[in-house]
């Protein structure tokens, strides 16, 4: 149909409109990003001035909020979804803390880039594909509409508002439009901008975002509903330049097609709201969806004066009432898994549904992010298909499988000499069963590490994982680096070990995970026993053979490997410890005798709570305590063995790189609190303060052998202070900070960091 048909025909209607038939009025949205959230504002000033709405189509951003209009949801609804925490979340990929699954969390590493290889290692295919993880957006769709689509028995039509949304099939060129199916798939189909939300496949097409090909769909509003008059919502004239520094504003401009809204709209109304809005802003959803309120009351009276039929609050209330009360629970029955192999789906579906079993839809959400942070699945695709015979649900879910091979690149820089580099390899393997193999490295003059650890994981009614590993770490806590001014000094303390150990770890809850492990390996520390050695000095020498059996029990909902701004965290330990001491005196020892194969056990009872509160949008507030108990028979051959094995408390990311005997202690209690104030959403300040509280503080004698001060119980107290400026980059945090410890003698330090200061798991240091 052409342009000058379909202006007479709607000049007719209008003709016909004026002799008393009743109007019908289409609202056309368009897409947007961030700034289509302007929909609800322009939604929320029709209902105000009961301006009723008969058809809605959309693209994109403008497929969402006509959505929801037409699944019966009020502006004033939409509001509270978009207004709260929650949405700005699922936008960015996140995940909401009650779905986290620790169980399956990987242990922090120093990792700042990930390239993942499949089989072919096709280097195209290991870059990213989206910024975000749609996981979260994909099933709060199928939540919110497949009881809907059922209802309607998945036919637009008989929505609460009749509705099409445009999506696009690069392949062909061409725009798709959906009437009929599941409204979960097409608003989704619609709304994904390319290089930040994946791709989904609908019918064997991969479709991408209507802007591509259609951004502003009246053309569809008058090709299947042909109303009397159109209010069209368009952002693609308002939008600026693209910025030569700004990719995302260059992809935005070269997505979204500048569609003919003059002439398609001539006798209908144009609404422009304009805001400087980033395209993913959003955090300012008040301020968009005020800007579309306020836009549409500026053209109030052209609107009322275009159409003259009004619907009242009362009447657009019961008819609401009336579509939604008839929804009804979602139950579900069975599972189907497409995409992956025969033996890759009887994992999955023994993680979400087992036989013989009908699960409520919460119970179903839990099982289902359990799964996604599953780091061998990739991307799941739900949809939820109605079964009329048992009036129960199916899922059928497309699962893309995580690529095998991981390449990870990392490590420190840092304006001391503690810089380290970092590198990791993983193999993954989803069968019946998973299987992880997983190998790193790290390489610096402070800190090296090299390590490996399999394990194997099964999904049964309770799931559970085995694991075998070993590492070999150094720790060398150097006293000066040489210049050419100065003497050369060797190594203050450097610890050595390197264990191997196996573990059951199994879950508890949601957000705790349970370990049972043991462990067999050695230390071997070599030290001074007084910080005035020469070069021509030979140190000491502290070997310990040793096993451990522990039991370990963490919860975590932290948002970050390090300087997290919120979550929790819970950790308990109990380890038995025993083996044999050698020790071989140096020449700054005031002891000249060997010992030898001297037995030691000792329990090790430690507990670390972390916590982070929201004060406001800009102002959080966070607190930490930590508390050991280590019963010991004896003590190692001499006071500095001694407090290097001792638990120790380095509460900051810089106190992690000295050795301070003042820190460390049999029996302690420590902690502190964190003021964190956002600049910018990526950028904090950050104001610790800790204090070290031991109960019997251990001290040396004249020959350097240690001892309990027990008269003296809580009397000693050390301090330890920092303040930050943190920048959370894509990559990792850079940091600048002034940190103060009272127990140094250079109290006073100033650190640069870019990148991650993460330790392999210890061997004794629990």
């Amino acid at each position: 149909m052409n342009v000058i048909s379909k202006k007479f025909i709607l000049s007719l209607f209008l003709f016909y409109s004026f002799l008393g038939y009743s109007q019908k009025v289409g609202l056309v949205l368009s897409g947007g990003g961030a700034l289509g959230l302007a929909h609800v504002g322009v939604l929320k000033a029709l209902e105000e001035n009961n301006i009723p709405i008969d058809y809605i189509t959309g693209t994109s951003a403008g497929a969402m909020i006509g959505s929801m209009y037409s699944a019966g949801i009020s502006p004033q609804q939409m509001e509270y979804l978009f207004f709260d925490d929650k949405f700005e979340l699922i936008s960015n990929g996140g995940i909401e803390t009650q779905y986290k699954y620790f169980f399956r969390k990987t242990e922090s590493d120093a990792s700042l880039v990930n390239l993942r290889f499949s089989n072919d290692f096709n280097v195209s295919k290991s870059l990213p594909t989206s910024l975000t993880n749609p996981i979260s957006l994909d099933f709060e769709y199928m939540k919110q509409y497949s009881n809907i689509s059922a209802q309607v028995d998945y036919n637009f039509d008989s929505l609460f508002v009749p509705f099409r949304c445009v999506a696009s099939d690069i392949n062909t060129k061409s725009q798709v439009v959906f009437g009929t199916g599941h409204l979960n798939q097409a608003v989704r189909a619609s709304m994904t901008y390319p290089g930040y939300i994946r791709p989904i496949m609908v019918h064997g097409k991969l479709l991408f975002d209507g802007g591509l090909y259609n951004n502003f769909p009246s053309d569809i509003m008058y090709d299947e509903f042909m109303p009397d008059i159109i209010i069209g919502v368009n952002f693609t004239d308002t939008m600026v330049p693209p910025d030569q520094d700004d990719p995302i504003s260059q992809l935005k401009t070269m997505i979204l097609n500048r569609a003919e809204t003059s002439i398609i709209c001539e006798n209908g109304i144009l609404i422009e709201p304009k805001a400087s809005i980033g395209v993913f802003d959003f955090g300012k959803a008040e301020e968009i969806v005020q800007e579309g309120y306020e836009a549409t009351m500026a053209l109030m009276d052209s609107i009322k004066d275009a159409i003259h039929l009004r619907v009242s609050d009362t009447v657009l209330l019961q008819k609401r009432m009336e579509f939604r009360k008839k929804l009804k629970p979602m139950y579900f029955e069975e599972v189907i898994v497409e995409g992956v192999t025969e033996n890759q789906a009887k994992y999955i579906k023994s993680a979400l549904i087992r036989k013989k079993e009908l699960i409520s839809l919460d119970e179903l959400q839990k099982r289902y992010f359990r799964l996604a942070e599953d780091e061998k699945v990739k991307n799941i695709y739900p949809l939820a298909q109605y079964n009329a015979v048992t009036g129960n649900y199916v899922l059928v879910i497309r699962v893309k499988p995580e690529k095998p091979f991981n390449v990870k690149f990392g490590g420190l820089f840092s304006s001391r000499p503690i810089n380290t580099a970092y590198l990791g390899m993983e193999y993954l393997r989803l069968n019946k069963f998973a299987f992880k193999l997983s190998a790193n490295s790290y390489f610096g003059k402070f800190y090296g590490s090299v390590g490996g650890r399999f394990d194997i994981e099964a999904n049964y009614r309770l799931p559970i994982k085995l694991g075998v590993y070993g590492y070999i770490s150094r720790w060398d806590f150097f006293k000066s680096f040489a210049t050419f001014f100065e003497d050369v000094k060797p190594s203050y303390i450097v610890e050595n070990e390197r264990y191997w150990g196996v573990d059951l770890q199994l879950p508890v809850s949601n957000f705790g995970k349970l370990s049972i492990s043991y462990e067999i390996g050695l230390t071997e520390n070599n030290y001074y026993q007084t910080e005035q050695f020469l070069a021509s000095d030979t140190a000491d020498a502290t070997n310990f053979d040793a096993q451990v059996i522990g039991v370990n029990y963490k919860q975590s909902t932290l948002n970050r490997k390090i300087y997290a701004t919120e979550g929790g965290l819970l950790h308990l330990q109990a380890n038995y410890i025993f083996g044999k001491e050698n020790s071989v005196p140096g020449s700054t020892s005031p002891l000249v005798s060997p010992t030898e194969n001297i037995n030691h056990m000792w329990y090790l009872f430690k507990g670390r709570l972390e916590q982070y509160f929201k004060l406001s949008k800009h102002i959080k507030l966070g607190g930490e305590l930590e508390g050991v108990l280590l019963v010991a028979d004896n003590f190692l051959d001499n006071y500095t063995a001694t407090m290097i094995q001792a638990p120790s408390y380095y509460p900051t990311v810089e106190s992690k790189t000295f050795f301070i005997s003042e820190h460390a202690s049999h029996d302690y209690i420590a902690g502190g609190m964190k003021a964190i104030f956002s600049v910018r959403p990526s950028l904090d300040l950050r104001v610790e303060g800790f204090v070290f509280q031991p109960y019997t503080e251990i001290l040396a004698n004249e020959f350097n052998l240690p001892a309990y001060d027990i008269n003296n119980a809580w009397s000693a107290r050390y301090y330890i202070g920092s303040g930050s400026l943190v920048y959370s980059s894509p990559l990792g945090p850079i940091s600048l900070s002034a940190n103060y410890y009272e127990a140094r003698e250079n109290q006073w330090s100033f650190l640069f960091n870019f990148g991650y200061l993460i330790y392999n798991k210890r061997f004794l240091k629990k």
